[in-house]
């Protein structure tokens, strides 16, 4: 509800109209009448400046006040007068605007800060109204009801229960299932809906029903290797592909691993997720009409290939495959390559890469 503490208020581009029927009759009175309230933001407080200019334009700075209160009706109610300026009578038609004042600039900062620190990071000393966890804490309140769902952000629902003053996006969940076996970790990614379910993002293995959960504010309270969110890798292949069979590759030299997420031509993710993949492969010296097949395939099914005729004039003949495929925790990424020369051909300008996107 708006009321005229608020730090953070809204404001309305070229607002202008007057004072109304009555004026402001001194500098205490609390209720000021204006001729349009049309525009102006209802759910924060406001400051309008009264008698900044007169009718024709002309400045009158002696008269000015900003004033802030709370759109009711045709009235801005529960006014602070004099916020800055004079506070003072102003007759009915003095001239009210609405501008971006010193005072309202200096809330927001103030507001920012109460929670921040000039970097922007934030200031934990001093997070008023959140629990400072130095771990995991148990809830026991309600057993939520859980929810998985394919595309990886999956749904807790508390009965009825409003938990926006304790906890908020960005905190960790780690819930136990079937019996406490199985133990998962989870990020929340979108803020309450009517205050009572989480959305969130990371496994989705969770199985039978809820039987335990437990929140932190702690930045990685699980110990993650934060090189897994910044995840990507590249490695070059010569490896020799039999003719008319989908092979493998296996056999990659290295050129980085972030997250030592790839082994073996295996990329392994780490955390639940979208992952970009590029994959190059090709071959020199093919005979006209010859196809070239490469195919990035998943653990999990998803899988994306792309055929070429090779004409006599492309040296090396080259088959690329670039994607974006969501991963599960642990599921896998790899290259298959099929060529129909008639023999052998090792591979040519040949690699495979691929980063983390994100959740």
């Amino acid at each position: 509800m708006a009321a005229n503490t608020d730090k953070f208020k809204k404001g309305a581009r070229r607002f202008t109209t007057t004072v109304g029927a009555g004026g402001i009759s001194d500098a205490t009175v609390t209720t000021v009448p204006l001729t349009s309230v049309t525009g102006l933001p209802t759910d924060t407080a406001i400051e309008i400046t009264v008698d900044r200019v007169d009718a024709s334009g002309n400045l009158t700075l002696s008269k000015e006040e900003v004033i802030t209160g709370v759109v009711s009706g045709n009235n801005l109610i529960t006014c602070t007068r004099g916020t800055e300026g004079t506070a003072q009578a102003h007759s009915a038609g003095a001239v009210v605007e609405v501008r971006l004042t010193a005072d309202q600039w200096d809330d927001v900062i103030d507001g920012i800060l109460e929670e921040h620190n000039q970097d922007g990071t934030h200031d934990t000393s001093n997070m008023n109204g959140y629990d400072l966890l130095t771990g995991w804490q148990s809830y026991t309140a309600v057993i939520p009801t859980y929810t998985s769902t394919s595309n990886g952000v999956d749904t807790i629902s508390f009965a009825g229960v409003d938990l926006t003053d304790d906890y908020q996006k960005g905190d960790w969940v780690k819930i136990s299932s079937g019996g406490g076996s199985n133990l998962i970790y989870k990020v929340k990614l979108v803020s309450f809906s009517t205050n009572t379910t989480m959305k969130v993002v990371g496994e989705t293995s969770v199985s039978g029903t809820i039987t335990a959960i437990s929140f932190s504010k702690e930045a990685n309270p699980q110990g993650i290797d934060f090189d897994v969110w910044n995840a990507k890798f590249r490695g070059t292949t010569t490896q020799s592909i039999p003719s008319s069979a989908y092979t493998t590759i296996t056999s990659y030299t290295e050129v980085f691993d972030v997250g030592s997420c790839f082994s073996s031509g295996i990329f392994t993710a780490k955390i639940t997720g979208f992952y970009s993949f590029d994959n190059v492969f090709g071959f020199d010296n093919c005979a006209d009409n010859v196809r070239i097949m490469n195919n990035l395939a998943t653990s999990g099914g998803s899988a994306m290939t792309f055929g070429l005729s090779c004409a006599p004039t492309h040296d090396p003949h080259v088959a690329s495959v670039c994607n974006v495929v969501f991963l599960k925790r642990g599921e896998t990424a790899y290259s298959r390559i099929y060529q129909d020369t008639g023999g052998s051909k090792s591979c040519t300008g040949s690699h495979f890469a691929g980063h983390f996107i994100g959740i």
